[in-house]
């Protein structure tokens, strides 16, 4: 097993020696409790119209955790990432997701 998690682990030590962005990855309870807050004070009468639509664009969407767990939880979301390793792990990561979920979700892969 420990040459498998070297392989896992290769692209991301690479990704550092070519590109000075870092990579953080986030707990997917915190994104979740920040997506649910905001959908709550739009529901409750923060936001003056009537009909809204809740999308989440994200630059520099990792391996898209924040655009995937927005998805799930009924928002629009657009995840950008310069990085092809990252996109390419949120791209396989959106097609698990289910079909409803996964029309609401694009992954672009490019500069901002």
């Amino acid at each position: 097993m420990k040459g498998g998690s070297f392989l896992a682990t290769t692209p991301f030590v690479l990704m550092q020696t070519v590109s000075p962005l870092p990579y953080m990855s986030v707990p997917r309870r915190k994104l979740i409790r920040a997506l649910n807050a905001i959908s709550a004070a739009k529901k409750n009468g923060r936001n003056t119209s009537t009909s809204y639509r809740l999308h989440l664009t994200d630059l520099g969407s990792g391996d898209g955790e924040l655009v995937l767990a927005a998805a799930e939880n009924g928002w629009r979301s657009t995840g950008v990432e310069l990085n092809p390793t990252l996109w390419a792990i949120s791209s396989f990561r959106r097609f698990r997701l289910p079909q409803e979920a996964r029309m609401r979700c694009s992954l672009v892969l490019g500069d901002m």
